[in-house]
């Protein structure tokens, strides 16, 4: 964050929905920072003020068949830069996977595979010969 000089943030870090949210405090112009999160996690930075600087990255965007976006946007590099507003700013990393699911084939055919295996079963009980 590239704020005024000394300016002191709060990071409110939750790693996902049911953690506890961790809290430190930043001051603006420092080292990076980095956090990591999981699905329903979230990062929220309070202090900011209209016009403040941001870089948010994501350091595995794009990878294993994920596919990312940045608020709707799909994204290469996975990094979003910026300046605050005075309403707030949100920015919002969605990672997708299309997986193709193998649907459909046992209730196509599977069916038609017990009908015969019944009529086979039925066959042998009902056309075998018996024995005087």
């Amino acid at each position: 964050m590239n704020g005024g000089q000394g300016e002191l943030y709060k990071v409110v870090v939750k790693k996902n929905a049911n953690a506890q949210a961790l809290t430190e405090y930043i001051t603006s112009n420092e080292a990076e920072t980095s956090y990591q999160i999981s699905d329903t996690g979230s990062i929220t930075i309070y202090g900011l003020t209209e016009s403040d600087k941001y870089t948010v990255t994501e350091t595995d965007a794009n990878k294993d068949g994920y596919t990312t976006t940045i608020d709707g946007e799909t994204t290469a590099t996975g990094t979003k830069t910026g300046t605050t507003k005075e309403d707030g700013t949100v920015v919002q990393y969605v990672n997708e996977k299309d997986a193709a699911v193998v649907t459909g084939v046992a209730k196509k055919y599977t069916p038609y595979v017990l009908l015969v295996g019944a009529a086979g079963a039925f066959g042998s009980v009902f056309f075998r010969r018996k024995r005087a």
